[in-house]
């Protein structure tokens, strides 16, 4: 014993004495690969932000193609083509100094991850902050630098450091696979849990209103990446995808606009993703399951009724069975409620005219609808969703459906949401949870009192709750 302890202890003597000869060697190599990575990174994510944001024709594209392709492709197989790519195709040998190479891969990698929280950051400055500045003289220019930049930093600063920090491969066991879903592709990503020995039940992952990329990322939030790492964790795999709007958008003629429907926007969509599902050995093809979030849980019934059998099941969270022309207009009054009482009457009148023109859209007919708008956009994509009934599909529905709100949803109030499916005459297949201190995005966020109950919420950064995962859980596993 005294033998082993002497031994024991020379061991420890001898590791902590060779420490900093092992140590100092590799700090001098990823000290300097970090901070030079990291300072391109950001400087070309910003580019790549303002570049989407201003909108300019070709450039958006190509900034879209950019971050779409290093976002797509394995880190490995962007360091091998920088490196010897150039050597190849130009006889420029980079990798004389091994550093340089490998800063520019890991930099243009980064750019393609942090210029979408920047946009995102930029986006969720109020438009009345651009208007006060124009009010005041500010150029385009000092508007930015001195009102936005401030503020998208302070936003999105803890996102940056946590993917910086902790990589999402580093958060759980999982294998995670490019995919591109539908037609025209859309880039999408497929987590699976890692070394399954049997078959694995798999969830769509269905978006929201908006452009929304494949996490659904709201401000300081991602939904849809923390629903999708804590399922694999679970061994439940996942498929998400950026929305159609947000990758082809842009390309939208005014014409196009004009007949487009939700169908178009996302139901398709969802379709395909689960059919790659389907055809993927890993997977349970009896047990995927459609997770609807806000507008997706609206309509995730009418595309389980519309696609007998491709569902085992499906979970609408922060949905309503009223259409969403309705729940805009209860937002819009909700507005009007809290204004003053001396601009008030003026919100009023303006209320009263955009209800007699909702009504006039949904009742009218589809060539009327054609040639309106509402809301400021295009009546027909309204008009379609108004005509199908999600309560009554939702009745019709022989598959279990689990619906989930949250009781601080100021975007789907209680009115619209928990206690509007409460009034309906639902089945036995269909299980009603409520979470009375989540918000629309079934989170619980530390909120002041000057920001809880509006969007600046989604400005503090957060996570879904975790009551709602573990109800998703059962449900699927049940």
């Amino acid at each position: 014993m005294v033998n082993f302890s002497a031994r024991f202890l020379r061991i420890i003597k001898l590791l902590i004495e060779s420490f900093p000869k092992l140590l100092l060697p590799c700090l001098k190599l990823t000290i300097p690969l970090t901070l030079l990575s990291f300072f391109f990174g950001l400087l070309l994510a910003l580019v790549l932000a303002l570049v989407q944001i201003a909108n300019i024709r070709g450039l958006k594209q190509f900034a879209r193609f950019y971050i779409w392709i290093f976002r797509g492709t394995p880190l490995m197989l962007q360091l091998l083509a920088v490196t010897y790519g150039p050597y190849y195709l130009f006889g420029a040998n980079v990798a004389r100094n091994k550093l340089i190479p490998v800063v520019i891969a890991f930099s243009i990698n980064y750019a393609a991850y942090f210029a979408e929280i920047y946009r995102g950051g930029i986006e969720s400055i109020p438009v009345g902050q651009y208007e006060a500045a124009e009010v005041l003289g500010y150029t385009k220019a000092q508007t930015f630098l001195h009102i936005i930049l401030p503020q998208m930093i302070k936003r999105v600063l803890a996102l940056v450091c946590i993917l910086l920090l902790l990589p999402a491969w580093a958060v759980c066991e999982s294998i995670a696979e490019n995919v591109q879903v539908g037609d025209p592709p859309l880039p999408g990503l497929l987590m699976l849990p890692e070394k399954e020995a049997e078959r694995c039940p798999a969830v769509v992952l269905l978006h929201g209103s908006g452009p929304n990329d494949r996490d659904e990322t709201v401000g300081n939030t991602r939904l849809f990446r923390d629903l999708a790492e804590a399922l694999v964790e679970k061994s439940i795999a996942s498929i998400r995808f950026d929305k159609r709007t947000l990758v082809y958008g842009a390309s939208y003629t005014a014409e196009q606009l004009r007949a487009f429907t939700i169908r178009e926007e996302s139901m398709e969509d969802a379709v395909a993703a689960a059919k790659i599902l389907r055809q993927d050995p890993r997977i349970d093809p009896d047990r995927i399951f459609l997770i609807g979030h806000s507008l997706g849980a609206m309509i995730a019934p009418r595309i389980a009724a519309e696609n007998p059998g491709l569902f085992a099941g499906i979970i609408l969270l922060s949905g309503s069975p009223r259409t969403l022309g309705e729940i805009v207009l209860h937002q819009n009054q909700a507005v009007v409620d809290a204004l003053p009482m001396t601009t008030r009457w003026l919100g009023q009148a303006q209320m009263k005219s955009l209800i007699e023109t909702w009504e006039t859209v949904v009742s009218g007919t589809k060539e009327e609808a054609l040639n309106s708008t509402v809301f400021g956009q295009p009546a027909y994509y309204f008009w379609e969703m108004a005509q199908y009934d999600t309560a009554e599909a939702l009745k019709m529905l022989q598959i279990p459906v689990l619906i989930i709100n949250g009781g601080a949803d100021f975007q789907v109030t209680d009115a619209d949401g928990y206690e509007a499916w409460r009034a309906l005459d639902l089945p036995s297949n269909v299980h009603l949870v409520h979470e009375p201190g989540l918000n629309h995005l079934l989170m619980a966020p530390e909120a002041d009192e000057s920001v809880r109950g509006t969007v600046q919420e989604y400005e503090i950064p957060c996570h879904a709750a975790q009551e709602v995962i573990e109800a998703i859980v059962r449900f699927i596993l049940n």
